[in-house]
């Protein structure tokens, strides 16, 4: 499902039709299109904290852009990230992604670029508290509020009304990276269904309906640093900014998302089959476990140690650390058995009872030839 961007599956045709409408009409124009107006304007009408758009590439740029115009708008440098929590494959927050959290997740991040980046573990108030009360050298606070890492970290709502708080009492940019979340989990995303409005928002993944891009949403008085001649000014160039293809597959896709039935059923969905899944690894006596929040689906091969929840208690991060060797086995058993996961599996609109039913055989089979090798751990 392309990484969750993939909202209405392969080849929608109404997403197919606004492609080659706008194919008709000219792919790039290296100025304003209509479609990037449209979706600029769906885009406020939907997320809470989006009083004005900048449209980007990728993801990764998005993230940038955002750290950008908060640094610009306050004068500081250094920001907060949580562990666990993915912001892009950029030098500035490839850090503290997966343990240990002292080293950055690849190799060629200069130490001067690693320095301007806080960590901090994520639900942990007076952490935060203790950071923003201490210096005053911080821009922004970034976090993936749906859960670190396309939500294999849960966060706590509380936590994060906490950080609104804190944030704004410090004049600190509050940023939501809603790549994973936006459009997905409500027409809002996060901030539209927990009430809780950041600063700046990045989007991407469903916003485009499939197709490459992604934006940073805000504040106009933060957003208007990106313009040109600004003072300050958050420079922003890119050729492929706002592309009209995809900005048309967005309209699309967001004008079917914007009441919120789709994402109601979504949701709805994905609770049921991670019911069902968790009852096939139980009638089997393998000690794993399905959560997650919404329409995503995370798996963990061990013994679940928070009781009958569905969502594990925040603030137990670590012992939600899957082992990946296991997990790459689980992933080429269930390639066997005819279904390919990938991380930060997702319900999209077009699975239907068919595709369901596929994933339940396939992971009931899957467990059977785990559990026959001695791959994974059985109770009792």
């Amino acid at each position: 499902m392309g990484h969750g961007s993939l909202l209405f599956g392969h080849c929608d045709p109404v997403i197919d039709e606004a492609v080659r409408a706008q194919l008709a009409r000219g792919t790039h124009f290296a100025n304003l299109s209509a479609a990037e107006i449209e979706l600029a304007e769906l885009i406020c009408a939907m997320v809470p904290s989006a009083e004005r758009v900048r449209f980007t590439a990728t993801g990764s740029e998005a993230c940038m852009l955002a750290i950008r115009i908060a640094r610009a708008a306050t004068g500081k440098d250094r920001f907060i990230k949580f562990e666990g929590h993915y912001h892009g494959w950029h030098d500035h927050t490839l850090i503290a992604l997966r343990p240990p959290y002292e080293r950055p997740a690849t190799d060629g991040v200069p130490q001067a670029v690693r320095d301007q980046c806080v960590v901090l573990p994520p639900n942990d108030v007076a952490a935060l508290e203790r950071t923003l009360r201490e210096r005053d050298d911080i821009a922004c606070v970034m976090l993936e509020p749906a859960g670190g890492t396309h939500g294999t970290v849960p966060t706590s709502p509380e936590w994060i009304r906490e950080m609104r708080r804190l944030t704004a009492e410090r004049g600190v940019v509050l940023i939501f990276d809603e790549m994973v979340s936006g459009f997905r989990l409500a027409p809002g995303g996060y901030q539209g269904w927990s009430g809780v409005v950041p600063d700046l928002t990045t989007l991407g993944k469903a916003l485009f309906g499939g197709l490459p891009g992604a934006a940073v949403a805000g504040r106009t008085d933060l957003m208007n640093l990106t313009v040109a001649g600004a003072r300050p000014l958050a420079a922003h160039m890119g050729s492929w900014n706002a592309f009209p293809v995809a900005c048309a597959a967005g309209v699309a896709a967001l004008r079917r998302l914007s009441d919120g039935a789709v994402q109601t059923r979504l949701n709805e969905t994905g609770a049921r089959i991670r019911r069902e899944l968790d009852a096939i690894a139980s009638a089997r006596g393998v000690q794993a476990r399905v959560y997650g929040m919404g329409s995503h689906i995370h798996f963990l091969f061990r013994r679940w140690p928070f009781g009958g929840e569905e969502t594990p208690p925040i603030g137990r991060h670590a012992e939600l650390a899957a082992d990946p060797a296991q997990l790459r086995l689980f992933r080429l058993a269930m390639f066997v058995n005819g279904v390919d996961l990938d991380f930060g599996n997702n319900i999209s609109a077009a699975h239907g009872e068919d595709e369901l039913e596929a994933l339940r055989s396939a992971f009931a089979a899957s467990l059977d030839m785990m559990r026959d090798d001695g791959l994974v751990t059985t109770s009792g």
